[in-house]
């Protein structure tokens, strides 16, 4: 290496050395609000996000559908009364929310894309929680968020479409027709639902289903298990289940082999199950909550000598 090379490399190593030391002691002098005061003047930066504060929106029974897009978490339930309340943090920017021909929209897409530089504990994303009364039921509920979990509660619905990139799905008590949901990285649990039918895909994450299930049923996992504890009984479904590597029980059958694979029914309902990494369990004749006292599944492949003894029993006792 060159002289002046060694130079450049030795005066950049030292400007580095004193922007720390400087920016410590802006740190220590001026605190979060300095840090806060220079977002202010800059729209490439962003600071702190402030303390959460919540608004209410009005006219917030104008609608019969609603969907929501952005980085924020979103809370569905039914109540007394409807309600929009839409909360954030005082130095960020509000989730813009509108009604337009029966259809609230919620957008927290405009977000700041610059640089940002929270020294505080808190990390407040948005939150829009809506309240619709118990009597209602919605046309459809759209939503798309990167960073958020999704909670839908109580709730009657045509049709129900949650896409996440980093964050939960919880549904409970919640009745649909159609249900299309997509996690890439986050679980998915609902739990004393009623469905018509659902379509699911997880990357990342466990999924765990109990109520009423009937329609055409496809669920693809990739690193997670998949639970299912529906109320009907086996007779009522056409099942088709594989996996590469996992346990598959389906009722009283039970594999662990490598890439197992079950088909069987004749019903009207059908379930098309997969997992990549992962075990697959389904429990017929269940309570809609997913009580686990009418479970199935003691059994193993009838006749199998190396699916049975211990194997057996612990197969009972998970199941």
């Amino acid at each position: 290496m060159s002289r002046g090379l060694k130079r450049f490399f030795i005066v950049c190593a030292a400007a580095a050395g004193i922007g720390l030391i400087l920016a410590a002691a802006g740190f220590v002098s001026g605190g979060i609000g300095a840090f806060d005061r220079v977002a202010d003047r800059y729209d490439w930066i962003s600071g702190s996000p402030g303390e959460m504060k919540y608004e209410d929106v009005e006219h917030a029974a104008d609608f019969d559908s609603i969907r929501i897009r952005g980085d924020m978490d979103v809370r569905i339930r039914s109540g007394k009364h409807d309600s929009v309340k839409i909360g954030y943090g005082e130095n960020m920017k509000a989730p813009a929310v509108k009604f337009s021909d029966g259809v609230l929209t919620v957008d927290g897409t405009d977000r700041h894309k610059g640089i940002t530089i929270n020294l505080t504990s808190s990390n407040y994303e948005p939150v829009i929680e809506v309240i619709c009364s118990s009597d209602r039921t919605l046309n459809a509920i759209n939503i798309e968020t990167e960073n958020g979990d999704v909670e839908i509660t109580d709730m009657h619905a045509g049709s129900i479409a949650v896409e996440s990139e980093y964050g939960e799905l919880c549904m409970n008590a919640v009745t649909f027709d159609r249900g299309s949901f997509d996690v890439e990285n986050g679980d998915i649990e609902c739990s004393d639902i009623v469905s018509s039918g659902m379509s699911i895909e997880n990357e990342y994450g466990d999924c765990s289903l109990s109520g009423e299930l009937s329609g055409n049923n496809e669920i693809s996992m990739e690193n997670g298990s998949l639970q299912i504890y529906t109320s009907l009984s086996e007779n009522q479904y056409r099942t088709s289940a594989r996996t590469e590597s996992g346990a598959l029980c389906i009722g009283n059958y039970y594999n662990d082999d490598f890439e197992c694979s079950f088909d069987g029914g004749s019903g009207p309902n059908k379930l098309n199950l997969s997992s990549e990494y992962g075990d697959v369990k389904v429990n017929f004749d269940c309570g809609r909550t997913g009580s686990r006292a009418g479970a199935s599944g003691s059994g193993t492949k009838a006749g199998s000598d190396s699916h049975g003894g211990m194997k057996h029993q612990e197969h009972g006792s998970e199941h």
